[in-house]
């Protein structure tokens, strides 16, 4: 072991990363780039990326967002500038259905929030698209499942 981490420290890595994150979300943030969703779409998936990697927000939290949004995108077809509280709401009901943990519920809502409030609403506020949204699963659909 201590040979590996001289080793390690004479190659000049000293962060060795066994789940590969930089290559997975380099994979993920292509893939924004050449999916078939609109170009504001991407645009604005990008400006997210940029802004969570200017955070220091974890690769793996970056990646998981970026999942979310382009399956969201499979689901809602028009802009996500153009999403009303109905159309989300429909995803948000279309999501209940699926059999998802409750923990993959509240990073749904988590994700869409902070999307929304970062790209459209300037880290400021949240956009009225999403501010109903509540991040919680409520305990009752928790026990249910």
């Amino acid at each position: 072991m201590m040979n590996q981490d001289r080793e390690d420290k004479e190659r000049g890595s000293n962060n060795r990363d066994i789940y590969k994150r930089d290559t997975r979300l380099i994979y993920w943030i292509k893939r924004v780039k050449h999916e078939s969703i609109p170009d504001a779409d991407k645009q604005d998936i990008l400006k997210f990326i940029e802004f969570m990697q200017r955070e220091e927000k974890s690769k793996l939290w970056m990646i998981r967002c970026i999942t979310l949004l382009l399956n969201m995108k499979q689901y809602i077809r028009k802009e996500f500038r153009a999403c009303t509280k109905e159309d989300i709401q429909q995803y948000i009901d279309y999501t209940l259905k699926k059999d998802y943990s409750p923990s993959t519920h509240t990073k749904i809502r988590q994700v869409l929030k902070y999307f929304f409030k970062v790209v459209y609403g300037n880290n400021e506020y949240y956009p009225e698209a999403v501010r109903w949204l509540k991040s919680k699963v409520s305990k009752g659909k928790q026990r249910r499942e």
